[in-house]
């Protein structure tokens, strides 16, 4: 299958700032270097962050967290990686959530508003949304083929620009 549509979802009349319709996070025809079967989304609203973010829910909701929508990649080859998109009151609490889960400045990739690649996932913030994905299986090469998908991800985050 080709790599499309992790949701055809992400909100419609909730996408609080973001303009457009709401993103389609793997656009038709865009191919992340190899097909990605669709991932079953889980969603989590404020009250329910704590279900997925325990330690760290607090942290989000004072830096404005309004959705979570999260997912797994997987692909014949065997390579896999957790999908997780934040919807943020502003974007600089987008931003305050790479700087805090990336202290010390690894590899930037150029995704979004700024990106950072790390040995086993990718962060990267887009206007009012907050993205990371952590490989989960297939480690081998991850520098080679996460930033693939996450530039997959990341065109269907452009409905989350500040206008």
């Amino acid at each position: 299958m080709q790599a499309r549509h992790l949701m055809t979802w992400l909100l419609s009349a909730q996408w609080l700032g973001c303009t457009g319709s709401p993103p389609d996070l793997l656009p038709p025809g865009l191919n992340a270097d190899e097909p990605y079967a669709a991932p079953a989304v889980q969603q989590y609203a404020p009250q329910e962050l704590w279900r997925h973010n325990d330690g760290a829910a607090e942290r989000y909701l004072r830096l404005g967290f309004r959705q979570l929508w999260t997912g797994r990649f997987q692909a014949p080859s065997g390579r896999a990686a957790q999908v997780e998109v934040y919807l943020m009151e502003a974007p600089t609490g987008a931003r305050a959530l790479l700087e805090a889960d990336l202290p010390t400045p690894e590899r930037a990739v150029g995704l979004g508003d700024g990106s950072q690649l790390g040995d086993l996932s990718l962060s990267w913030w887009r206007g009012h949304c907050y993205a990371r994905l952590v490989a989960t299986s297939g480690l081998d090469g991850v520098a080679g083929w996460l930033p693939g998908l996450g530039r997959a991800v990341d065109a269907g985050l452009a409905a989350c620009e500040v206008p």
